[in-house]
């Protein structure tokens, strides 16, 4: 029986589309949105920003050198983080789950997150608990933050449900012992959930 539902943000209960941080970043530059977006992704990786190697104003201001950007913090934080936008059928079906425990797992940066708090608090709350690489210092799919997880929620592995968009990540919880459900949309969710029995009566 899953007693613990774990759920992936980005691209599962919020999908988002990075084309929409070039575009408001374009305006600020005089470089092309496919370099903004090349010197970005490579910045996010090499600072190790997911993982809280650096914080939110470091990365503003590497971000703005690099990039040849002329943006204040505050504005370089909503073009960076307004790309999202709520599943409203997923979350539902997530919050509806019958289990006894529901926890978030995401990787995801401190802009990000300080963003999705304010912005989308109401996809946050059913949630007990919100765990994020930034803040534990471990991404997905590092074995690592499964076992921590396991360690926390002292249930044993297989009444875990992990559900997360990205392959890698899903086949990791799955090494653990944990159930996992590879996201695509609402409407293979739905049968998904219902064999497991986590579709509300």
């Amino acid at each position: 029986m899953i007693r613990v539902l774990l759920s992936d943000l980005g691209q599962v209960l919020l999908p988002f589309d990075t084309q929409r941080v070039i575009d408001a970043l374009v305006p600020h530059s005089s470089l092309p949105g496919s370099e903004i977006g090349a010197i970005l992704r490579r910045l996010h990786d090499e600072t190790g920003f997911g993982i809280g190697n650096i914080s939110g104003a470091d990365f503003h201001q590497r971000a703005v050198a690099q990039a040849d950007l002329n943006l204040g913090f505050e504005e370089f934080v909503v073009a960076w983080s307004d790309m999202f936008w709520v599943d409203e059928e997923v979350t539902s079906l997530i919050k509806a789950a019958p289990v006894d425990r529901r926890w978030l797992l995401s990787n995801t940066n401190d802009l990000h997150w300080r963003f999705i708090q304010n912005t989308y608090a109401e996809v946050l709350a059913p949630f007990e608990r919100h765990v994020v690489s930034h803040e534990l210092r471990i991404e997905k799919p590092d074995p690592r933050i499964f076992q921590w997880i396991l360690e926390q929620t002292g249930a044993p592995a297989e009444e875990h449900l992990f559900i997360d968009d990205g392959p890698a990540n899903v086949e990791a919880a799955c090494a653990m012992g944990m159930d996992g459900l590879l996201h695509t949309d609402a409407a293979s969710l739905r049968p998904a959930l219902a064999a497991r029995g986590l579709l509300p009566n």
